[in-house]
């Protein structure tokens, strides 16, 4: 996690935080069973890795001026531990790019394009949104590319926070987590502190929501 300008992490038992770096604006992170960490320590930058124990950031990606790249973001670990999924900005088409990078290597290769960033979710699919729909689509994990074509999980997911961000949060064992859109209609009233409704709004019911 980030606080106070430094990427901090600490035990799930407790205990006192411990600095790993400087960070500035976090844009996501991974953490590999080898120890490496790799995070977006800027939100227009490359992803750098940072040993788990602290150190000094190294790059491990680099913007494309050439396609006028400003972001690399949303690292995702594989399980081998060496390659990992990214998300590049901008947007381009409304999508955003999905790499597949490595540790070894500084070259790429774009896994897809989708409306959001991808997520890796055992035992072999990568969850992205399409439009507004939960996309699934096979990915094999150890030759390094999508299978088949991507399927419709039928709900209606809620857009990201930040630009390129994950739609969804995949656990080791299969299960997945996201925020749906329910929208019906609402109808407006006037209400004092106490939550009494005191007066209604002469407009039409609508699928009126804060932001």
């Amino acid at each position: 996690f980030s606080c106070e300008g430094k990427l901090k992490k600490i035990s799930v038992a407790g205990g006192d935080a411990e600095i790993l770096c400087p960070i500035k604006t976090i844009r996501g992170g991974s953490w590999s069973r080898e120890g490496v960490i790799l995070v977006a320590l800027n939100a227009n930058g490359c992803i750098s890795r940072v040993p788990a124990g602290g150190g000094d950031p190294q790059p491990v990606t680099t913007l494309d001026s050439t396609r006028g790249e400003t972001s690399h973001r949303y690292p995702q670990f594989l399980p081998d531990g060496r390659h990992f999924l990214f998300t590049v900005l901008p947007a381009r088409a409304g999508k955003f790019d999905t790499y597949l990078g490595s540790l070894d290597s500084p070259k790429r290769t774009l896994v897809l394009s989708a409306g959001t960033g991808a997520t890796w979710a055992p035992p072999g699919r990568l969850l992205f949104a399409l439009g507004d729909k939960l996309m699934a689509q096979e990915f094999d994990a150890r030759a390094l590319k999508l299978r088949g074509e991507p399927v419709s999980l039928g709900d209606v997911v809620a857009p990201t926070n930040n630009l390129g961000g994950p739609i969804a949060s995949a656990a080791l064992s299969g299960a997945i987590a996201y925020a749906t859109v329910w929208l019906t209609n609402q109808r407006l009233a006037w209400v004092d502190w106490a939550g009494k409704e005191v007066a209604t709004i002469p407009v039409a019911p609508g699928p009126y929501k804060l932001t």
